[in-house]
């Protein structure tokens, strides 16, 4: 057997100040389980039996921390972007197998696996007096949960031969997921649009010309070195125009900064040699530097348009699990019973904002929770002799739930759109989902007693929920959707298949009939979703301009 627990913090503690241009905080467990058993024995008795159990367990986590001082998060400069991602991606797997062989002969083979996950990224709940306050461009806040069980061909085998056998196979696999992207309550996120690079270069040229007419007072017919100065200056102020007219070139405007950075700063050393007292010119060469500086940042960060970025929210569960067993009994008489099973203990994906969190966009806000994945169950069963009882069953019962919940008192707006979906993406292309249970029996026996069954079924719940006072705001619209057909694609057949089937065949030939084998089995998907809206919506947000003209020169015509 296998056991695993994994814990993986990424936190930002309470009372932290911190001003950066950007922030990434992510932290992701990846364990991966396997086993690998065999099992045999042979003699007048004979038995052989094979386990495998992986159990794991992980909490994840991306956290700017509340409890205790507030925290302040200052992202304007550069890309200005935030990022907190927490990811789980379990892998397990393993094989079993068995052979016995005796007079008397039996076999058992089982595959347990068992994953339980808790993830959670964004801001934790603070309080009236504690808050995570952030100031940024963009961000995005993500959660997922994943587990995989890859296609290895058969997980379980077992053969038993002898006068009198008896078999048995199980495997399970369930996994148990919490996954929360969370704005938490108390949270202050202003995400504001960017200054574009041509106010940036505006600017610099703004604080060069104030430079160079500081300089000129100070020496208006400069001479000796001062010459050097001021051609250097004329140089760093040339440049910044060369950057203005070459804005669509990103590596002209690049070149161009970076010659007016080298000149300014050449000219401040000089002057500072020469004039040490000048105080006045050299507080203005500074805030030249300075601004040319930023400016390369700001050509650095890319979106040179200044467009507004957006806040993103999703919460994400996927699963890619198969589940084989195969089983072989004979004897005189053989008994065989096999299960392969794939549940979900939960499957939740929730995007959450807490009670009194403040959130403002200059751009969209978008909020989605979904799932998918493909789980696969097989079962293969052969039992022979003169008396055979087989029971071979396979399901899969798969129940997401995606929620999307804006708590009381909180207030939301965007600048642009609004967002806000459950089981669903934007391009209003429903969450995937493949479940498939089959049964294949064979009984090669005078007298077969067959049981089969194979149960795929999914049921999906998708929620969106804005309680009693929140405020939602956008410039835009709003987009609220929760998935509500449910669909998926769908296979759960039993197929048996003995002499019985075989007489009902040639019987059917005669007849001029079809059909040969016995069919069971079912499968069925569906959707629960729910908007509930007790909340406020409002549209337009900004749609009022107004112009105050104070004073208007006739003669200039200027206002």
């Amino acid at each position: 057997s296998v056991t695993t627990t994994s814990d993986t913090y990424a936190l930002v503690g309470a009372g932290t100040s911190l001003t950066a241009q950007s922030l990434a905080l992510g932290a992701t467990t990846t364990p991966d389980s396997m086993t690998d058993v065999t099992a045999g024995s042979g003699g007048v008795y004979a038995g052989a039996g094979a386990g495998a159990y992986v159990t794991a367990t992980g909490h994840t986590k991306a956290l700017l921390m509340a409890n205790g001082p507030s925290s302040r998060i200052t992202l304007l400069g550069g890309a200005g972007t935030l990022s907190l991602q927490a990811s789980s991606n379990h892998t397990v797997n393993g094989t079993a197998t068995t052979a016995s062989g005796g007079f008397y002969s039996g076999s058992g083979s089982e595959q347990i696996n068992t994953v339980t996950s808790d993830v959670i990224a964004g801001t934790a709940a603070g309080t009236q007096t504690a808050h995570v306050i952030i100031d940024a461009l963009a961000a995005t806040v993500q959660a997922s949960n994943t587990i995989t069980k890859a296609d290895i061909g058969t997980n379980i085998s077992g053969t038993t031969v002898g006068a009198v056998t008896a078999a048995g196979a199980t495997s399970e696999t369930t996994f148990d997921f919490r996954t929360i992207a969370d704005i938490g309550a108390y949270t202050d996120l202003e995400l504001i649009a960017p200054v574009s690079l041509l106010n940036t270069l505006d600017d610099a040229q703004d604080s060069l010309g104030a430079a160079v007419t500081a300089f000129r007072a100070l020496l208006p017919a400069p001479t000796g070195t001062d010459l050097t100065t001021d051609a250097r200056l004329q140089a760093a102020l040339g440049a910044i125009q060369t950057a203005i007219s070459g804005i669509a070139n990103a590596a002209t405007v690049g070149t161009a900064l970076g010659s007016s950075l080298t000149a300014l700063t050449a000219a401040r050393a000089q002057f500072v040699l020469d004039h040490p007292s000048g105080q006045s010119v050299i507080t203005r060469l500074d805030a030249a530097i300075a601004a040319v500086r930023a400016a390369q940042v700001r050509l650095a960060a890319g979106n040179p348009a200044g467009d507004a970025g957006d806040l993103i929210v999703t919460a994400l569960n996927h699963f890619d699990i198969h589940d084989k067993v195969s089983l072989l009994a004979g004897g005189a008489v053989a008994g065989g019973g096999v299960t392969a099973e794939i549940n979900d203990a939960e499957n939740l994906a929730k995007v959450h904002i807490g009670e009194h969190a403040t959130v403002i966009s200059a751009g969209a806000i978008k909020l989605s929770a979904n799932g998918g994945g493909t789980a696969v169950a097989k079962v293969d069963l052969d039992t022979y002799g003169a008396v055979s009882v087989g029971v071979a069953e396979s399901s899969v019962y798969i129940d997401p739930v995606n929620t999307v919940l804006i708590e009381a008192s909180a207030v939301a707006s965007a600048k642009s759109d609004f967002i806000m979906l459950a089981g669903d993406n934007e391009d209003w292309a429903r969450d995937v989902y493949t479940i498939e249970a089959t049964t294949d029996s064979v009984a090669g026996s005078l007298i077969p007693i067959n049981v089969i069954d194979a149960q795929a079924h999914i049921a999906q719940t998708n929620t969106i929920t804005v309680a009693a006072q929140a405020q939602l705001k956008s410039g835009g619209g709003f987009d609220i959707f929760a998935e509500s057909d449910g669909f998926a694609n769908l296979k759960g057949q039993a197929k048996g298949t003995s002499w019985l089937t075989g007489a009902a065949s040639a019987i059917n030939s005669v007849l001029g009939g079809g059909g040969t084998e016995v069919f069971d089995g079912a499968s069925s998907s569906g959707a629960t979703s729910v908007v509930h809206i007790d909340g406020s919506l409002m549209t337009g947000m900004g749609r009022v301009k107004g112009l105050n003209i104070t004073a208007y020169d006739t003669v200039a015509g200027t206002v």
